[in-house]
Order: C-alpha cells, then structure tokens, then sequence
C-alpha cells in the first residue's frame, strides 16, 4: 500500500526491510501510489506553499506529509522514485536486477484500499519467471471475500507465486475457497518480526516534550463516544490520561501542531503506563512493549486482524467491540507476558523460517 502518512505501514515496511537485511539481502522499496496525473501534484505543491490561503487544508496536510516524508527518507533510503502508472512501474523494475519481490504487508489485498492498483498487489507486473513472488502477511482486511467477479483473475495470479502467506487466520480459508491457493500460511505482522530493542533508534530526539507515563490514548476514528471507558481506565488504573492528535483532530491545525512522526508515536506507546487504541499497529506496539492495553476492534478498518492476533497470543480479553463493553476491573488486571512472549516467540520463529525459506526454493504448489 502507498505509504503516505500511514504509522503501521511505513513502520511494517522498515521492519520487513531490516529484517532482510540482517539475512544478507539487499532490499529495495518499490514506492507505488496511487495514479495522480503530474499537472494535479504540481497544482497541489503550489496551493500548499502559498501561505496566504490553505486551499481545502492542502497546506497542513502537506506540511505534515513533509515531517513524515523526512522520517521514511532517514530510515528507508532504499526506494525508487514514486510511482503514478503501471507504465512506470514496469520501466522500473526493468532497470532492477531483482531476485524476488515481495507483497504486503498490512490490507493489500483490500480492493476497497487498493482502488485501481490492486493487480500491482498480485504482482502482475512481475513477468520474468526467474523472480520469485512471495505473499507476505498480506491481508484480505475482512473473513470473507466481497469480490468474487475478480476471483478468476486473481487465481491465475497467484498460480505464479513462490510461496503465498497471509496476516489473518480467516486470509488462509479465503485463499483455498476463492483461489485455490492451499499452501497458504498464517505469519505475523513484519513489525512483530524484530525485537522491542530495534524500535528504540525511531523515538523522536528532536522532540521538546517530556514524554508521559499515563493512560496512553490513540483513536483513528474519533466518532466513538469514549468518555466512560476513559474515565473507568483513569479509576482502575489510578492515574490521568493523555491523548495524540490523529488525523481529524482540527485542532492540530488550529494550533499550529503538525502531525506527530512515527518515532514521536512509538515514544509514546513505549512510556505510557497503559494504552488504549482502537489502532491495529497500536495494539502490536503494545504488545511489543509490553504494556497493559485495551484493543477497539475498528470494524470500519478492519476487525479480523485484530481477533485473528489476540487468539493466538491469549488476549481475547483485552480486545473488545465498543467502548461501552469494557469489563469492570479489566483496566487494573496485569497481562502474563511471559506467557505471551512464549507463544509470540514460537510464532515469529515459524514466520522468519517461512519468509526465509520462501527466498531460498521454489514452490512446487
């Protein structure tokens, strides 16, 4: 999926990268967005550099594009130029002696996400049958497949690949009902590949904020109505709560404020006391370090990924369907993280050896 602005996915991306890297491979980011004709960029630079008038919020939205852009240009220097077209997708990877290519992580296998690039998602473009095709924790977003009119097309598509895994239980099931894919592997998340310890290089160093040690909160989408699950987890927990702006906050604009970078955003997760998030990466981040959490399953984005997780580390309890539903004296219960870390540490050990192996042979599916 385009990057753009979007924590989990520029962070999968990294980690995925490191990971590779650590395994002697030479990974290269192939920066696909969406079409956008080159006359339409340039009137959006221009409208947002104006400073006179921000025409439909153009200029924040760049400006905080732009402190995103610096952070994925720091820690993703390998990366094509962006790409509008298939066109130029193509003429790319011409230029590129290319062993393998690799697809997700996060929703993209999500059409509704994907818009008119999703062939990209199945790696059409890859027509030389000495590339590998891998699938890795790719992502369907929902437990049933809403497109069958595709079905075909996206069958003989993934009749090339190497090797094909998914990030959701249900995305296994999906594969060998509507493709006939049936060597499909459940793995985790790239970010869940990489120790607590890697994360700790993208905390903000520039940032004047002392960070705080609170209730941790982060919505995506702010039309929930919070306040009793807030003012339950501040008496459980015994202590206040502090929020991020996220991306309909006007009040970021308003005052100035520019979109926080993904390092600022892991610093915060990382000191808060407790989180509560109805962010899927958000509810990783957690777990990652080790924090007491309350998970939102956000069915406008997406709730299989976040049941499919919590299943298999035991943390049903902590992922719940409305604000409302929170269960009294769960905001003071501890989590058992040795008890998840040994059924996380089983998992990643499974995911590393599939994405590696996946690498060295060919499939015989």
């Amino acid at each position: 999926m385009p990057l753009f602005t979007n924590y989990g996915g520029i962070l999968q991306a990294i980690a995925l990268m490191a990971f590779l890297k650590e395994q002697g491979y030479d990974p290269l980011l192939l920066d696909r967005r969406y079409p956008s004709p080159k006359w339409r960029r340039l009137i959006k630079t221009a409208l947002g550099s104006t400073g006179v008038v921000d025409y439909k919020n153009v200029g924040a939205r760049q400006k905080e594009a732009r402190s995103i852009a610096r952070f994925i240009k720091e820690f993703i220097p390998q990366r094509t130029q962006p790409i509008y077209s298939d066109a130029q997708l193509r003429k790319t990877i011409a230029k590129i002696p290319l062993e393998a290519v690799i697809t997700g992580s996060d929703q993209v296998w999500r059409m509704e996400y994907m818009r008119t690039i999703w062939r990209n998602a199945f790696l059409d473009f890859v027509e030389d049958p000495s590339v590998k095709k891998i699938a890795y924790a790719a992502s369907f977003g929902t437990a049933r497949w809403e497109h069958p009119q595709f079905s075909k097309e996206i069958k003989q598509l993934l009749s090339s690949f190497s090797a094909v895994s998914v990030r959701e239980a249900s995305g296994v099931q999906l594969c060998t009902d509507n493709f006939a894919c049936t060597t499909a592997k459940h793995v985790l998340d790239p970010t869940l590949l990489m120790e607590e310890t890697f994360y700790y290089q993208f905390f903000d160093r520039d940032t004047e904020e002392t960070p705080k040690k609170g209730i941790f909160t982060y919505f995506l989408d702010e039309e929930h109505h919070w306040d009793a699950l807030l003012k339950l987890a501040a008496k459980e927990y015994s202590d206040t709560v502090f929020s991020m702006t996220s991306d309909k906050d006007d009040r970021r604009k308003d005052e100035g404020m520019s979109k926080p970078t993904p390092g600022e955003w892991l610093s915060h997760i990382y000191n808060a006391g407790f989180v509560i998030t109805d962010s899927y990466h958000g509810m990783l981040f957690s777990i990652t370090f080790k924090k007491p959490f309350i998970a939102i399953a956000n069915k406008k984005r997406g709730t299989e990924r976040f049941t499919s997780l919590v299943k298999e580390l035991g943390l049903e309890e902590r992922l719940i369907t409305e604000p409302t539903a929170v269960v009294s004296g769960l905001c003071s219960k501890t989590i058992d993280y040795e008890a998840v870390y040994r059924k996380l540490e089983r998992w990643r050990e499974a995911s590393r050896t599939f994405l590696l192996h996946s690498l060295e042979h060919k499939s015989t599916r």
